[in-house]
């Protein structure tokens, strides 16, 4: 499979720049003939919006998802990216994954929730996501959640190989990307996929270092501290 992994800064609130971040990672993507393009948590509308997530949350099928099926249909490359899911009076910290169709195969909402801001705003979850992606058994946890051995051993448990995790680090828990993804990769013998944000957003520094970690253990794909893209194919079936 041929992964493709956009680091970039927060849109802060701005859905207009969360568009052209999804059709700018696409087109690379695209470009580099990616099967799937993975990006950070809560792109739609920024990680550290409190008041914006909730006035600007969407129900599934808003707007926002039907814009990145389209776009993922047009660059016929998959998307996996997060954003702030409504249902009723709960928010929900979530992911969509879309095939190269712009046909939605999987959602996901985030279980474990990091910190006070988190707590306050978004319900935590409790269901898996599994589903198959080139014939290869996929799922997906979002930040906190991949730093639990729990949710990634029971993913791993039902023949999941690649665990894409959108997330939103902070700089001070860098460590996440060299120690735990390696760690959660070589015990559970899969391929992770974390795609972090980078730059600052109001009062939090991202970490970057997004990365790739094989079966083994080791980074396939490693990004530094600003804005990039990278693509690998990771050896697994296409």
């Amino acid at each position: 499979m041929k992964i493709a992994v956009h680091q970039c800064t927060s849109p802060a609130g701005d859905v207009a720049i969360a568009l052209s971040e999804v059709r700018s990672a696409l087109a690379m993507a695209s470009a580099g003939q990616a099967d799937i393009c993975v990006l950070p948590e809560l792109l739609f509308p920024g990680y550290n919006q409190p008041e914006a997530i909730r006035e600007l949350a969407q129900v599934q099928g808003g707007s926002w998802e039907v814009s990145v099926s389209q776009m993922a249909a047009h660059a016929n490359c998959g998307i996996v990216f997060g954003w702030a899911e409504r249902e009723g009076d709960v928010i929900y910290n979530a992911a969509s994954v879309f095939d190269e169709n712009g046909v939605k195969i999987a959602h996901y909402r985030k279980r474990h929730l990091f910190g006070p801001q988190e707590k306050e705003i978004f319900e935590p979850a409790h269901q898996d996501c599994i589903f198959t992606f080139r014939d290869t058994l996929c799922g997906v946890l979002i930040c906190y959640d991949i730093e639990f051995t729990e949710p990634a051993r029971k993913l791993a448990g039902q023949d999941v190989r690649h665990i894409f995790v959108p997330t939103a680090n902070p700089d001070q828990y860098a460590d996440v990307s060299d120690v735990t993804i390696r760690s959660r990769a070589l015990e559970n013998a899969v391929t992770v996929t974390y795609a972090n944000l980078c730059g600052t957003e109001g009062d939090l520094t991202y970490a970057g270092f997004s990365v790739i970690a094989g079966p083994d253990g080791k980074h396939l794909l490693r990004c530094g501290t600003t804005r990039s893209f990278g693509l690998i194919d990771t050896g697994e079936m296409s």
